[in-house]
């Protein structure tokens, strides 16, 4: 269900949940249920609640939040002054700014490109701010996870049990659809043994990532979904360092946000690097 669907039932204080269960890591899940007819269908809606989670996902915003609004006043600034090189348009301007946007917060995140008419090359006015009620709307759904269901015989916590697990399998086939990241599709191969290894190549390449994803978790105490560690894996470069008038290069790991160390850390990846 979406959450404007249940935004009732998101707003409830934190003394209508109960406990429902303790997870492995240790985390308790709340949980409350209410009657619901939805599409003709008349069911239950239980909402679970993980403090856990509701503080990871914050912590996650907030560093979202800073890297948004710090890619503005850096492209503004940049923009705002007459540079040297290939002309910037508002549609490459607009591109660095989406790529600051995080997909599943672009909601509360605003921005607006303008260029001057009356110079030449163009000048670029970037403004980026937060949309407070779409930002206060989704922090009350931190750590929230809706389930509808018709299993009305079911008790909170098998329903709530029985979707986290679901949602675990759902990640996987999202992930073997990825186009950029672990694609099963399209097939470029038309004899049956190599489309048998293409699809076995994949199906490794993804427990390769289950791999480093409970790697980081026994590291971090958090839980990190495949898109978000792929993100950071990506991000992590190495450069090559020379002075002038010296023959040696030094070869150095650029700057690391707090979670891209994390990932550093939890495989050891600073052994890699030739020094």
């Amino acid at each position: 269900m979406k959450r404007n669907q249940v935004r009732d039932l998101l707003a409830k204080p934190r003394t209508a949940y109960r406990s429902l269960y303790t997870t492995e890591q240790q985390e308790t899940i709340h949980g409350f249920r209410s009657k619901r007819r939805v599409l003709g269908v008349d069911g239950v809606v239980v909402v679970a609640f993980n403090e856990s989670a509701r503080k990871r996902q914050a912590r996650d915003y907030e560093r979202a939040k800073e890297r948004f609004l710090a890619t503005c006043q850096s492209v503004a600034a940049k923009m705002s002054k007459p540079h040297r090189g290939r002309r910037s348009t508002v549609q490459s301007v607009t591109e660095r700014i989406e790529d600051a946007l995080p997909p599943k917060w672009r909601g509360a995140f605003k921005y607006r490109v303008g260029a001057t008419l009356d110079q030449d090359p163009p000048r670029f006015t970037v403004t980026g701010w937060v949309e407070a009620k779409r930002e206060a709307e989704l922090k009350e759904g931190f750590g929230k996870t809706v389930v509808f269901t018709d299993r009305v015989d079911w008790t909170d916590e098998q329903i709530v049990r029985t979707y986290y697990a679901r949602s675990g399998m759902e990640e996987e086939f999202h992930i073997l659809k990825d186009v950029l990241l672990m694609p099963v599709m399209p097939i470029f191969h038309r004899r049956d043994k190599r489309i048998r290894v293409h699809a076995f190549l994949c199906v490794v390449g993804l427990l390769f990532y289950r791999w480093i994803q409970r790697r980081v978790e026994e590291a971090t105490k958090e839980r990190v979904p495949i898109e978000a560690l792929a993100s950071r894996l990506d991000r992590i470069q190495v450069v090559a360092l020379a002075r002038k008038g010296s023959k040696k290069v030094k070869v150095v790991l650029q700057k690391l946000s707090t979670e891209e160390r994390q990932v550093v850390e939890a495989m050891h990846l600073a052994r890699f690097v030739p020094n």
